[in-house]
């Protein structure tokens, strides 16, 4: 069936005119492609495997997994793991008409993310990896700082004695989008807390068309920070950071947006309590939202604690602090994950249709078309 070129026809070879997209090169736009891809049953599909997916072609490029066809039609939800972003590249058109899932959970980053701190006083990897709260003395530790991405982490609360560890930096410019990278992970606690993940990366690619009806959308939550989870040596801990939103790239002639697109922190762990005898487990952080509202920290657990730090929301794209305690043997909640990162790059003065549920906001672009 012959296809409209979206952006006319090249002069001199026999196919459309195309753009060099982030992370690809050209031919992944002008080489031949094979059939359609259709997903009606919902399915968990890996990047660390990176296997072929219906008639989809799948390559590693750039440290991204790609799978390639002539289109995608998601009609089911598709979530995706593993230890690479994701790229689909539908030469001919991309429809999401269910959900595109590239989330963190909890410790663990979604695909292209980076972990939050895993030893005490540990910080989130990543560029705007949260820094680890420190511990003092002989029971007091602080929270970990949330990760850091589109916008700030929290930091972490103070816990007796011991310094909340500061939340993770803003990132700027394409970092996160080339190469294609997802959130940063939150810092540990003092003691025993771990950083949430980061939410993952996905980029779309097309010739023609990205279309996310109402009902569709992409989410790439980060995770939320983890609680010390009780005494070990006599000592209770505090809580972790939560993860940073992650990365959302959409390049294509035109882009449709009804659907929900969205990239949040997850919140702060909150801290256990402290005490002989007295144990109560702090919270964990809840895993970014996908509606734009702050995903909630932790509740504290008791005495000598504190309640982890919001995740980042559309009213206020930072990570909130952690609560601190400063009493003897205190412990400090974790800070929310800031904002992740969503991007558009669209063929120059082609109207761009967007409402208002894509959340932290987009930024914009335009590709370089070829003569």
């Amino acid at each position: 069936m012959l296809r409209a070129c979206a952006l006319g026809c090249h002069t001199a070879q026999n196919r459309c005119r195309a753009f060099t997209p982030l992370n690809l090169p050209l031919a992944a736009l002008t080489d031949p492609v094979a059939g359609d891809v259709t997903l009606s049953n919902a399915l968990t599909y890996s990047t660390t495997s990176c296997n072929s997916l219906g008639s989809a072609t799948a390559s590693v490029v750039n440290g991204s997994c790609v799978l390639r066809a002539s289109t995608f039609s998601i009609g089911a939800n598709l979530t995706v793991q593993g230890d690479k972003p994701l790229i689909l590249v539908g030469v001919n058109g991309i429809r999401v008409s269910a959900r595109l899932d590239v989330r963190a959970a909890g410790a663990t980053p979604g695909p292209g993310g980076f972990a939050g701190g895993t030893t005490d006083e540990g910080s989130g990897q990543g560029p705007g990896g949260g820094t680890g709260g420190s511990h003092a003395g002989t029971y007091d530790d602080a929270g970990g700082g949330g990760g850091g991405h589109g916008a700030q982490g929290g930091a972490g609360g103070d816990g007796g004695g011991a310094q909340g560890g500061a939340g993770g930096d803003v990132v700027t410019g394409l970092t996160g989008f080339e190469p294609l990278q997802g959130g940063s992970g939150g810092g540990a606690g003092g003691f025993r807390g771990r950083g949430g993940g980061g939410g993952g990366a996905v980029q779309l690619v097309s010739l023609s068309t990205i279309n996310i009806p109402a009902g569709g959308g992409i989410i790439a939550p980060g995770g939320g920070g983890r609680p010390a989870n009780g005494l070990s040596n006599g000592n209770w801990g505090s809580g972790g950071g939560g993860g940073a939103g992650g990365t959302i790239l959409l390049e294509a002639p035109a882009i449709q947006v009804v659907g929900r697109v969205a990239a949040h922190g997850g919140g702060g762990a909150g801290s256990d309590a402290c005490g002989s005898g007295i144990w109560e487990s702090g919270g964990p952080g809840s895993p970014g939202s996908v509606d734009g509202t702050a995903a909630p920290g932790g509740a504290s657990g008791g005495n000598c604690n504190a309640p982890g730090g919001d995740g980042s929301s559309t009213v206020d794209h930072n990570g909130q602090p952690g609560t601190g305690n400063t009493s003897t043997y205190g412990n400090g909640g974790g800070g929310g994950g800031g904002a992740g990162r969503i991007m558009m790059r669209l063929a120059p003065s082609t109207p761009i249709v967007v409402v208002s549920t894509v959340t932290p906001g987009a930024e914009f672009g335009a590709v370089t078309v070829e003569p």
